[in-house]
């Protein structure tokens, strides 16, 4: 009696059912764009200005986020259009007399999907709402191969990717592009530098040949040799790709941070990985003249295989990081063109300073402060940058934004929710020591440390040529949160190890369930020891607070509970129950710590009459603020936008004689870096 087969469309859904899941999560915190037709980013906040003159919007004014529009809609907007007119993207001759395009890296001149965007014509807005997308889809699908690398398991990979994709980090970084571009390809060069290191099937083959069938197995080793071969030199030339793609997707401060945390990862597996040839039955086989076992003699063509397959093994580890390095300058290689363009103008940058002590005090200001790693646990706990405080115009109810000049909740998006947290409490118990994960938490640790302003900052402001003219180090959380979601995979791959801890009563098992605790104790007593700046009142800030963590509570209480049973569910009992419950996790907690709302989006009608031609204007904008819109005649580089040739705008590399010139103009001697 024969079995009833399963369908196609059933048997492709059971097989890649994590990766269509993934390409879903996005449409959570993008529905507004990419289904209600909407543009990402704030422009119901640029529209209030001269010469529309719209209504004030409901949601508080974010300078951070202004810069979706200002900026990034401007530049993406060109490079699409240049290309789609089969042009390169190098000049923006609309904006400060002229400024260099492609040399902005930020622009992402030569990044493939925005040349396929140009070339396919596709509008501006739907580009960019269809990149965002990608991006977030891709970060998830990437963190995903790199833990199944590691050897989690298709739902703990997925996990892995989904609360990656659906952080807080990710998704309050969407509005400007080139960071979430830019850190999608971080855990694709991770899983390329694993997968090198991993793949190592030569030695396996070789130690399971078999005396009586000698010539018949070498010959079969160096055939299936030649396979390995070229599937190392698919991942060398993935890895080589992935590299480019990340330097090309345009922020280049994310790209130091991603090859750092590749630097660290390659030297744990440097330090820890063993080469498994010693004691190995490779020494069996005859290298030079000689014969093998039985007394016939190896054929001439066989014995050079196998001396140099031989070679080879003899050290994995040497020959992987040759390939890793091989892969780094191939990849710096393709992304040359837009690169050194870069690099080359970076050295008239209005920012290029000298390292100074006074310097690095202001620069370890935009640190992650103590009493933000409340939103560790509940993400929300600190207010919704997009929700306005009742009698409190025009503030949001995220009152770090007063407590420290600057504050953004995407420059401290550390909230990885409680879910991961437990997670990674019971990670210890579930690896050893030599295991690879502790590669990702080395660099997620380093992450963590540069974020919070440690003496680590010092070594890179002062040590490394032009690190001081980089943004906040709070945006190195990106790298802690990474690791996290990949600790969160591995631990849900071994839940079967920890249901035997638990039934042996093993006292590690409380250990971890004490450090969970400890540290939900510790983040609760730092949450309230911010100092207040001058001019801020105690009752200011309480009643900013209260609006806060009004929901915000309960719905972090709730989900953590939530994430405690789906976890001991899983561990005893594999069942499609309990692995629903772990799929819809990240989800809940997306919708619980307003994932759904954090992406600002807009219909992008900034289009005005254009009568002027070829003559330069000047617009005299008002003063800018970190709290409210500011008057505008025409916002900054909106000129551009309209295909007006302005003498203003604003860009994150100037010229420092542009920057002189506008200093004389106004009169005032604003610095390298203005507030």
């Amino acid at each position: 009696m024969s079995t009833p087969q399963e369908s196609p469309a059933i048997a492709f859904g059971r097989r890649y059912w994590p990766v269509i899941l993934l390409a879903l999560l996005p449409l959570i915190p993008l529905y507004r764009a990419l289904l209600m037709g909407e543009a990402i980013g704030p422009f119901d906040q640029i529209r209030q200005m001269a010469p529309w003159n719209g209504a004030k919007p409901a949601q508080p004014w974010d300078v951070l986020q202004a810069d979706g529009v200002l900026q990034f809609y401007v530049w993406r907007d060109m490079v699409f259009d240049a290309w789609g007119k089969g042009q390169m993207p190098f000049w923006n001759s609309y904006q400060l007399a002229g400024t260099p395009l492609m040399a902005n890296s930020q622009s992402g001149a030569f990044y493939p999907p925005h040349i396929l965007m140009g070339l396919l014509h596709v509008p501006t807005a739907t580009a960019m709402s269809l990149l965002a997308w990608f991006h977030l889809f891709w970060a998830g699908l990437g963190t995903y191969a790199f833990c199944r690398t590691l050897g989690a398991k298709k739902l703990g990979a997925y996990l892995g990717g989904a609360s990656f994709s659906l952080s807080t980090f990710m998704i309050a970084w969407t509005g400007l592009p080139s960071v979430i571009e830019t850190v999608s390809w971080i855990p694709w060069v991770l899983a390329g530098v694993m997968a090198l290191f991993e793949y190592n099937p030569l030695l396996v083959r070789l130690g399971l040949a078999s005396e009586p069938s000698y010539f018949d197995d070498v010959r079969a080793a160096v055939k299936k040799e030649v396979s390995s071969m070229r599937r190392y030199t698919h991942i060398t030339l993935g890895l080589a790709l992935a590299i480019a793609m990340m330097v090309l997707a345009g922020h280049l401060q994310f790209v130091a941070y991603g090859s750092m945390a590749t630097a660290l990862f390659l030297a744990w597996l440097l330090g820890t990985r063993r080469t498994p040839i010693k004691n190995s039955s490779i020494s069996r086989y005859s290298i030079g003249p000689g014969d093998p076992p039985g007394g016939d003699r190896i054929p001439e063509e066989v014995s050079a295989s196998v001396e140099k397959a031989t070679l080879a093994a003899l050290n994995p580890v040497l020959g992987s990081t040759l390939r890793v390095v091989l892969a780094a300058v191939l990849g710096l290689c393709i992304a040359a063109p837009q690169l050194l363009s870069v690099l080359n103008y970076s050295q008239f940058s209005h920012r290029r300073n000298t390292a100074t002590d006074t310097g690095y005090e202001a620069y370890i200001g935009g640190s992650i402060e103590k009493y933000e790693l409340a939103k560790l646990v509940v993400p929300s706990i600190q207010g919704n940058p997009r929700q306005a405080a009742t009698d409190q115009a025009p503030l949001s109810t995220y009152y770090p934004s007063i407590l420290k000049p600057g504050a953004n909740f995407a420059e401290s998006a550390i909230g990885i929710g409680g879910f991961t947290l437990v997670l990674l409490c019971f990670l210890p118990l579930l690896a050893k020591f030599r295991d690879p994960i502790w590669g990702v938490i080395v660099f997620g640790a380093f992450g963590i440390l540069l974020a919070m302003g440690t003496p680590l900052n010092k070594l890179l402001y002062f040590g490394v040529p032009g690190w001081s003219s980089t943004g906040s180090p709070g945006r190195a959380i990106c790298l802690f949160v990474l690791a996290a979601c990949v600790g969160t995979a591995i631990a849900i791959s071994r839940l079967e190890d920890l249901k035997h801890m638990i039934g042996d009563r093993a006292p590690k098992f409380l250990f971890s369930i004490a450090a969970f605790v400890l540290i939900l104790i510790a983040v609760g007593a730092l949450k309230d020891t911010y100092p207040l700046r001058q001019g801020l009142t105690a009752d200011l800030i309480d009643g900013l607070k209260k609006q806060a963590e009004a929901g915000a509570l309960s719905s972090g209480i709730g989900i953590t509970l939530l994430a405690i049973m789906a976890v001991l569910l899983a561990t005893y009992e594999q069942t499609l129950r309990s692995k629903a419950l772990l799929v819809a996790v990240p989800i809940l907690s997306c919708l619980a710590f307003f994932g759904a709302s954090l992406v600002q989006t807009g219909t992008p009608g900034l289009k005005v009459e254009n009568k002027i031609n070829f003559e330069r204007i000047a617009p005299i904008n008002g003063s800018w603020n970190f709290f409210q819109a500011p008057k505008a005649i025409l916002p900054p580089n909106l000129a551009a936008l309209n295909r007006i040739h302005s003498l203003d705008g604003y860009d994150s590399l100037m010229h420092r004689d542009t920057v002189a010139m506008l200093q004389d103009v106004d009169g005032v001697d604003r610095g390298a870096a203005p507030p």
